[in-house]
């Protein structure tokens, strides 16, 4: 009997343990899937605004994290070293938004198609939040002094293309059709890739204008460096302090401005003996020659101890890039910004127009949109008209729809109607 008794006992021990196992197995299971997506969209905004960074503060995966058979496919710290790579092909594009219960959940693509899928974005869709942030991945840049007469370096090898290398997806290689090896080229425009700090310059072919687009600026050189006098010139290579050469080798011809009365040129001639003590002349016309982008260094070889028909490496460093956001107009409607046609385009002041450009891609400060000198009294700014109607800056909306934003990104500027 006791026998009997104490088996029940174990039994009934024992289902009672597999069924609570069984219940917290069930209920550990509801709580990983009890994330629910609510409606899931592609993303309406112009491609190059969804170019994003990712943060670190979240992982990737297959699906919205929480939902049945989402599976982690990169963890936060490796999200956070792709945010920090300096090789823009782990830039991103983001594509798709899902509401889910607990936020939003942004797919998205690295540029290089190797990594793909979702990342917690925040609890609201005004702005990118969470796992990701605007980015921006090039700047402007400076043009040289000399924008026209350009060659390429090796017409076989040389690409031209439609975005510089990796800074918009799926960025690709222009048509060179026409093209023929006398062609020269004139820049339009210089950028840096923000990630690598390279230089690139958008050109368009001077006898086939259809041939245009962005150049790494190792692959283009001047015409004019070729066939110098060696008895009045010297080569230069311009250097960073670190050693790597920038651009194409320049030739710099010396004129009877740079050089002592009566000197006779020769190759061998040595620089001190010939050109004036200060070299204003020859620092005058190497600082207008630059690679784009670059300032000649205060640490410098003694160009002096130079002969005519040598090579001379000159030291160059990088200006700093401008990161110079652009606006847009718009007016709230029941929480959604609609796009203003502006009756006139506002003319800012040096000072109002500064306020937009910072030197480095750093978040624009909360405060930015109500004491930026961009909005002081009596800045064309505070009011807009559009199809006969007043508008009124709002600077608190402005600063909420605009949270995310860092120098370089266009921003919303949001009005509310006037009363009159």
């Amino acid at each position: 009997m006791r026998n009997k008794l104490g088996k029940s006992i174990i039994l009934g021990l024992a289902a009672l343990s597999f069924a609570a196992v069984g219940f917290f197995t069930n209920s550990q299971a509801a709580n990983a899937s009890s994330t629910k997506v609510l409606w899931t969209n592609n993303l309406a905004l112009y491609p190059s605004d969804r170019n994003v960074n990712v943060t670190g503060n979240y992982g990737l995966y297959s699906k919205p994290q929480g939902t049945k058979g989402a599976k982690q496919l990169l963890s936060a710290g490796s999200m956070g070293n792709l945010g920090q790579s300096s090789n823009s092909r782990y830039n991103w594009r983001a594509y798709q938004i899902a509401k889910t219960n607990k936020g939003y959940y942004y797919k998205i693509v690295t540029f290089n198609s190797r990594f793909r899928g979702w990342v917690y974005g925040g609890r609201t869709n005004s702005a990118f939040g969470g796992g990701i942030k605007v980015a921006k991945p090039m700047a402007n840049s400076f043009l040289p002094f000399q924008t026209r007469g350009y060659t390429l370096v090796d017409p076989n090898s040389t690409a031209i293309w439609n975005s510089p290398q990796w800074t918009q997806y799926k960025a690709g290689k222009i048509d060179m059709t026409g093209y023929k090896n006398t062609d020269t080229f004139t820049f339009l425009k210089a950028a840096v890739r923000v990630r690598e700090g390279d230089l690139y310059y958008y050109v368009v072919d001077d006898q086939t204008p259809s041939i245009k687009g962005w150049i790494f600026n190792g692959g283009i050189k001047q015409a004019s460096a070729v066939g110098t006098n060696v008895n009045n010139s010297i080569q230069i290579n311009f250097v960073t302090t670190s050693g790597v050469n920038m651009g194409s080798p320049y030739v710099l011809n010396l004129s009877t401005a740079d050089l002592k009365p009566g000197t006779t040129l020769k190759v061998g001639t040595p620089l001190r003996s010939v050109v004036l003590n200060d070299f204003t002349g020859v620092l005058d016309t190497l600082s207008k020659n630059l690679p784009g982008g670059y300032q000649l260094s205060k640490l410098q070889p003694d160009l002096e101890d130079s002969f005519i028909g040598s090579t001379v490496d000159v030291y160059i460093k990088p200006i700093d890039a401008n990161f110079t956001s652009t606006f847009k107009f718009y007016y709230l409607s029941k929480n959604v910004l609609v796009p203003l046609n502006i009756y006139y385009t506002p003319v800012l002041n040096d000072l109002e127009a500064s306020s937009f450009t910072s030197s480095t891609n750093s978040a624009i400060p909360k405060n930015f949109f109500s004491s930026a000198q961009a909005f002081d009294p009596g800045s064309p700014l505070l009011r807009a008209i559009s199809n006969g109607n007043n508008y009124i800056y709002n600077p608190s909306e402005s600063a909420a729809w605009n949270s995310q934003a860092v120098f370089g990104d266009q921003l919303a500027l949001v009005y509310n109607q006037a009363p009159w």
